[in-house]
């Protein structure tokens, strides 16, 4: 996948902006780069066509009343979604969805239908 290098940075209070080759955020108002917390492009987008960045809350809805919350984490390996347990509340890893396996047109078919309803900074109530 041939993507944008780009991370939305986080300030412990807001968004203040994205940083791309040749784009930085007027950091200011912040004694050290140390912070803010940065937020890696997935090189995707949500049903609403929305980038996914990590640290982002995903829905998925299987039908009227079920769905499941994924949060968007980056590792070694690249970024893979952590999936509420509704039966227990635990998060527990999902898949690694940008490694290239076998099974990779599935992965992108999973993901095609989820939407963003937050982030793990400003809506940490989805989180409980």
């Amino acid at each position: 996948m041939n993507r944008p290098i780009e991370f939305r940075v986080w300030n412990g209070i807001e968004w203040i902006g994205i940083i791309s080759a040749g784009n930085t955020p007027d950091t200011n108002d912040f004694n050290r780069w140390e912070d803010l917390v940065f937020c890696q492009y997935t090189g995707l987008k949500d049903k609403n066509d929305k980038k996914i960045f990590e640290g982002d809350i995903l829905k998925e809805t299987l039908h009227k009343n079920e769905f499941y919350y994924y949060t968007v984490e980056w590792g070694d390996d690249g970024w893979f979604l952590i999936m509420q347990d509704k039966s227990t509340n635990d998060w527990n890893i999902e898949t690694a969805m940008n490694q290239e396996i076998e099974s990779q047109p599935r992965m992108t078919y999973f993901y095609v239908g989820m939407e963003i309803v937050g982030n793990i900074f400003e809506n940490k109530e989805l989180l409980k």
